[in-house]
């Protein structure tokens, strides 16, 4: 199996690592690396040889399968997990109990077009969510209210809307799926707005954004910790509007400090980050406000500010 390396970042659920090709489920899933329709091939699952010498500390993203190569997709799950690499593992809202789950990541795509809002309520206590967000087919405000009160009832912990990036063959299917009446709004609908969505969201305790994923062990994992806060900032403050030179500042420093082999928590409490010329002024405050208070004040006024925006 061949693996494409991305950048992670919160809106595509810090996926650093993507099949090529995937023995996807039959029916309609979300690629949450690509942000469209998933597609489905005959790759096998397995761990690259390279990878039990040096196991990758990006987040390797395991999209759903047919059922009857789930045992063969399980052991793959649990062997990158001894090896300490973060995973995201994609299920169908639908597919009952799952055996880890804080690594797992419920697709409702099939559950909506089918409108058995029901599976949202039997979802388990502290799980993961993405909601799809495509035109005409999840967009409806209603379905919106209808399903964040069952996610809540259930107790799911997370949930983050996802608007479809598709491609025309992506629409064809949909329309395949869904009948002929979804076809105007698939090709000349308006992009429904992550924004509105996780503005309601907000009113059930949902946040914008899944949290990262982070190595088992060692500096690389404080570091994404800092990292992952940069890009939360540097994603929020694009969305709200700021100016596109600092977004892309914190979306740097967040990328250049994910690699960096220093700790960069310990030299920050030491306070040496101005070592490091590549570190602007405005992430090092990320940064040091994260260390040595638990919490980004930028990033939690970025994310006010962002969800009371359609308030």
């Amino acid at each position: 199996m061949r693996w494409t390396s991305q950048l992670p970042d919160p809106s595509h659920f810090w996926i650093g690592l993507a099949p090529r090709s995937w023995p996807g489920d039959e029916g309609l899933w979300v690629d949450l690396g690509r942000g469209g329709l998933g597609a489905s091939s005959t790759a096998a699952t397995e761990v690259p040889d390279e990878w039990r010498s040096q196991p990758p500390d990006e987040v390797v993203y395991l999209p759903p399968v047919r059922q009857a190569l789930e045992s063969q997709r399980s052991h793959l799950v649990r062997s990158l997990m001894e090896l300490g690499v973060p995973v995201v593992v994609q299920r169908p809202a639908e597919a009952g109990p799952v055996v880890d789950p804080e690594s797992v990541v419920f697709d409702p795509l099939e559950t909506l077009l089918a409108g058995k809002m029901e599976y949202l309520a039997e979802l388990p206590a502290g799980a993961k969510v993405v909601w799809p967000l495509i035109a005409g087919l999840t967009d409806d405000r209603t379905q919106w209210e209808e399903g964040l009160a069952a996610l809540a009832g259930a107790g799911v912990e997370h949930v983050q809307p996802l608007a479809l990036d598709l491609e025309p063959a992506d629409k064809r299917r949909l329309v395949e799926r869904a009948g002929e009446a979804a076809f105007h709004a698939l090709y000349h609908g308006e992009q429904p707005s992550e924004n509105l969505f996780s503005c309601l969201a907000a009113a059930r305790g949902f946040g914008p954004f899944l949290p990262r994923p982070l190595p088992s062990s060692g500096v690389r994992r404080e570091n994404q910790r800092l990292g992952e806060q940069l890009a939360v900032a540097g994603e929020l403050w694009l969305r709200v509007g700021r100016s596109e030179s600092g977004g892309q500042d914190l979306y740097r420093s967040a990328r250049l400090v994910d690699r960096d082999n220093h700790d960069l928590p310990a030299l920050c409490r030491e306070g040496n980050l101005g070592v490091f010329p590549w570190l602007d002024p405005l992430s090092s405050g990320v940064i040091t406000d994260f260390v040595t208070t638990g919490t980004a004040t930028l990033v939690q006024d970025l994310k006010e500010e962002y969800l009371a925006s359609l308030a």
